[in-house]
């Protein structure tokens, strides 16, 4: 059983044509209503205080299109069981999972009069193995190619 409670404040503006400008903050707060459910622990920040989204993403008239979006994620305490035999079989641990960065782009080209996009995307392109749940693989850095055809 929980308690949340959060807030979010967003700007989006679009100061030209074809161009747009985005940021938000977000502040959560979670914690369970009793310290019974964690082994005697009010600490359990699974999901992080604070998040900042900044991004800007331009569609040029010609078909070129750019985007980039940063992330910033500040540190999480999750509790988890884990095997303790002289424990009686399991446990309750903290894991600390450190604040992170993501920068994500895209650039692509909308070929004229055909449906026709082509783009190339790079994903966590700053933070390289981080992780966003204790036991989960490390985030890695990935590139990748897009082709996408629209009916018209």
């Amino acid at each position: 059983d929980f308690e949340q409670l959060g807030a979010e404040l967003i700007l989006r503006v679009f100061p030209v044509d074809g161009l747009d400008l985005y940021a938000n903050y977000s502040i959560h707060d979670t914690r369970p209503r009793t310290d019974e459910n964690f082994g005697g622990r009010e600490l359990d920040d699974r999901t992080s205080a604070h998040k900042v989204n900044l991004g800007a993403q331009y569609r040029s008239p010609f078909g070129l299109d750019v985007a980039v979006d940063l992330s910033w994620v500040s540190s999480q305490v999750w509790v988890e069981q884990i095997l303790d035999p002289a424990a009686g079989g399991v446990r309750f641990a903290d894991f600390e999972l450190p604040s992170y960065t993501v920068l994500n782009a895209r650039v692509g080209y909308r070929v004229p009069r055909t449906g026709l996009e082509l783009a190339i995307v790079g994903q966590n392109l700053v933070d390289e193995g981080h992780r966003e749940h204790p036991f989960g693989q490390p985030v890695q850095t990935r590139l990748s190619g897009w082709v996408t055809y629209r009916l018209r």
